[in-house]
């Protein structure tokens, strides 16, 4: 083998090996960064998963106060409806009452009437 092939082979394993060494050197902190994002990545999904389980607490809170207000107003609704009833019991007495005052002086000049009638069939 003749001293310039050796060298040019010499030369070519030299750039091949630094090319080896770079290319380590490039993936190293490829991998450097990758741990990093990987880290800030863990990091977010731990603050993604604790504000999921808070807001799956929250759903849970508002759905079991949604049922307390459905169980409200269904006993508000029974209220109106006996309070409605009630009212209208009310204002069917006073009804009849306003009917019975109109009345009231009809029949106390009928017992009069009578009254004295009565009067001057005992004198």
């Amino acid at each position: 083998m003749s001293e310039d092939k050796f060298e040019n082979r010499v030369d070519k394993i030299e750039k091949t090996v630094s090319f080896i060494i770079e290319q380590q050197a490039k993936f190293s902190v490829d991998i450097d960064l990758l741990k990093e994002s990987q880290k800030k990545t863990d990091e977010e999904v731990k603050m993604l998963t604790k504000a999921v389980a808070e807001l799956t607490a929250t759903v849970a809170e508002m759905k079991e106060t949604m049922t307390d207000m459905q169980v409200a107003i269904a006993e508000m609704k029974d209220a109106v409806l006996i309070n409605n009833s009630m009212v209208e019991k009310l204002v069917n007495v006073v009804e009849s009452d306003r009917e019975f005052m109109k009345q009231v002086p009809q029949l106390a000049i009928a017992s009069e009437r009578r009254i004295t009638k009565l009067e001057e069939k005992t004198q």
